[in-house]
């Protein structure tokens, strides 16, 4: 119970004159404000739960207003709380979370464990549509999806780590109609075709 307090503490759902437990029972003085009722509160909480919870709640908050749990690795909250930072921390530490931790964060819409793996696989998607649409798989360098993707930049980026990327990576985009590694290479065979 405790635990999930410390989540909604994150949330802002928490009452000042809402109760922490049945078994906690704060027995007060009548001349003691709720603001200091409300302070022991939060103390007795913090003192007593994992600060994980809190962060928890701050993702949860992250996803409804977002609609996935991926913040940018900077993201910061109003609070200041270095959101991303944790994030990444979690996916770096995936194999010393508890098992219900990693439950929870899976739980969550659009969590990923491999971020790096999910941004190519969106940009793929990306490329995918383009080809559906025009054709081929040689997008304007400064070409932009209707959502606002930047895909020109993604496909120039794919083309110049080439020797990076995995064999896997390399064969799907191949597979695309009208892949190219050497963009310029690309352009003068198009204009040496139409000349004919």
């Amino acid at each position: 119970q405790l635990d999930q307090y410390r989540t909604n503490m994150a949330k802002g759902v928490t009452s000042a004159s809402g109760g922490l437990s049945e078994k906690i029972v704060f027995d007060l003085p009548l001349a003691i404000d709720a603001g200091f009722s409300s302070a022991l509160r939060t103390v007795l909480v913090e003192a007593t739960t994992a600060s994980w919870n809190f962060w928890f709640g701050l993702l949860e908050n992250y996803v409804e207003q977002h609609g996935d749990a991926r913040p940018y690795d900077s993201y910061e909250t109003e609070s200041g709380y270095r959101l991303g930072q944790w994030v990444n921390a979690q996916r770096t530490n995936k194999d010393n979370l508890s098992e219900d931790r990693v439950t929870r964060l899976d739980g969550l819409k659009g969590w990923v464990w491999d971020d790096l793996a999910a941004k190519w696989e969106e940009g793929f998607a990306n490329l995918r549509e383009y080809v559906e649409e025009f054709g081929n798989a040689r997008p304007p360098t400064n070409y932009k999806s209707e959502s606002g993707y930047s895909l020109g930049n993604w496909v120039g980026v794919q083309r110049s780590s080439k020797d990076s990327l995995s064999q896997e990576r390399i064969a799907k985009l191949e597979a695309q109609e009208g892949w190219d590694w050497d963009e310029r290479t690309a352009k003068w065979e198009d204009g040496f075709t139409r000349l004919h």
